[in-house]
């Protein structure tokens, strides 16, 4: 019986085997996957949020509906005062989202609260870390 080049010696086998299996394990574990769930959900929770609560709307009820929308975990920093872009100022908040697809994915809410309670300023991001 004749062997194939192309597997080589001993070692060689050994190596594309390992190789396999730990590419394998990736793909299967998540690693190597794009985050599509995480995605389509930061896409429409963004567009829903941009609707619901526009420049002046409750501060309290946006708060309330994104506390809502974490299912995993959601956590917020302490606020901070800067100025408003509306003029004033506006107390600087910062809320996260928590979703762990192959890698942990996170949805930021960054808004700024006036001395009336209204949202003065509200933008998103997203981030991944594995």
């Amino acid at each position: 019986m004749k062997r194939s080049a192309f597997l080589g010696n001993r070692q060689t086998r050994k190596s594309l085997v390992l190789a396999l299996v730990v590419l394998g394990c990736l793909g299967g574990c998540g690693y190597l996957k794009e985050p599509v769930a995480f995605r389509a959900e930061y896409a429409t929770l963004k567009l829903e949020a941009e609707r619901k609560f526009p420049t002046g709307s409750s501060a309290p009820a946006f708060e309330a509906w994104f506390a809502g929308k974490s299912a995993f975990r959601l956590e917020s920093n302490p606020p901070i005062l800067r100025p408003s872009k509306t003029g004033g100022q506006c107390e600087a908040r910062n809320m996260w989202l928590r979703r762990v697809e192959g890698c942990i994915n996170i949805m930021a809410a960054n808004y700024c609260v006036d001395e009336k309670g209204k949202i003065a300023d509200l933008t998103f991001s997203d981030s991944s870390y594995c």
